[in-house]
């Protein structure tokens, strides 16, 4: 299929009715890419639009003495060519998203297969580095030696290295908690509260000489 003539080529072409493409101004006029082809087709199809929605809006505020009806018929035909030009590029995933403002179409994103290609090969950047470190003197902690290695590396202090490594002491078996300590320990750790039961108290029992003897009749 030819593609439409560009309409940047004819004598009354106005550059305010023709869109931009992905931001930026569309391709030259006879690109033999075929990317920029289809680019082209679309920019042509909504100067059309364009062209006629300014045509209407001078004709109805009586800027134009234009017959409305003509200005509606060519705008009806600018639709269907836009529609069987989305038709025929659709099965190759080429579409294109007007950007509107007002009444005119200003810009055309377009979302193709080649472009996010394009877009996803993109430099991968790696960074490498080796690290060398020292064995520690005999006795020391591999794990400490490495953590103030690598402090004193990043500019960190090697207290603060190790500080959060430090186990946390508990208290000691049979030594009751107190002060902050009590509020840190472990439940196991914490005292249990002594319940003091009530205990009864036995009866005395009263002497022998004391108690009551039961009369014999």
């Amino acid at each position: 299929m030819t593609a439409p003539e560009d309409p940047r080529n004819a004598a009354d072409f106005q550059h305010a009715f023709y869109p931009l493409c992905d931001g930026c101004p569309a391709p030259q006029p006879g690109s033999t890419d075929p990317v920029q082809g289809r680019m082209l087709e679309f920019a042509a199809a909504y100067y059309r639009l364009n062209e006629g929605y300014e045509r209407l809006r001078k004709a109805r505020t009586g800027e134009s003495t234009e017959s409305p009806s003509v200005i509606l018929e060519a705008i009806d035909r600018a639709v269907h060519a836009r529609d069987a030009l989305e038709d025929r590029l659709a099965p190759e995933g080429f579409y294109a998203e007007a950007v509107i403002d007002g009444i005119l179409t200003v810009d055309l994103i377009f979302s193709h297969a080649l472009k996010k290609h394009v877009q996803l090969e993109k430099p991968v950047v790696e960074s490498r580095f080796s690290l060398f470190v020292s064995m520690p003197p005999p006795g020391v902690d591999l794990e400490a030696h490495l953590r103030q290695h690598l402090a004193g590396l990043f500019g960190l202090d090697p207290t603060d290295a190790t500080a959060s490594r430090k186990p946390k002491k508990r208290p000691a078996a049979g030594k009751k908690a107190t002060g902050p300590a009590l509020l840190k320990a472990e439940p196991a750790a914490l005292p249990r509260a002594s319940k003091k039961v009530p205990q009864r108290q036995a009866k005395k029992k009263a002497p022998s000489s004391q108690r009551p003897t039961k009369k014999r009749s």
